[in-house]
């Protein structure tokens, strides 16, 4: 089950990646870790730097979005401070963590819901 889940996680951060890039964001890192766990994606959006959570279900899960709540969030948050110091950023860098919601149906569709700002830091 475990190995399911992985992989549909690693799927689901392809296809935000991929979402994102279309829509005009850069790249900058994939499932950036640090002693407290990890960030999904790190990317430029202009000037902003923006760290998204990914969140990857089946479509008949629920919606993926909802899965982060007040706990996650607080991870989320310490997360980005954590990048900031590791890469000397301080209060240099306009920053905002969004949330990519995916979802994969039965047969083989793929539903993307980007949330900006989705958690407040």
């Amino acid at each position: 089950m475990a190995d399911q889940r992985g992989a549909l996680g690693l799927r689901g951060e392809q296809v935000a990646a991929a979402y994102l890039e279309r829509a005009g964001y850069r790249v900058l890192v994939r499932r950036w870790r640090y002693p407290g766990g990890e960030i999904d994606l790190v990317l430029r959006d202009a000037t902003t730097l923006v760290f998204a959570e990914v969140r990857a279900r089946r479509a008949d899960a629920g919606l993926a979005a909802e899965s982060v709540g007040p706990r996650k969030q607080q991870r989320l948050i310490r997360a980005a401070y954590s990048y900031l110091a590791a890469h000397d950023l301080g209060d240099r860098v306009e920053w905002r963590i969004d949330v990519v919601a995916v979802a994969f149906d039965a047969r083989g569709g793929v539903r993307v819901v980007h949330i900006p700002g989705a958690v407040e830091g």
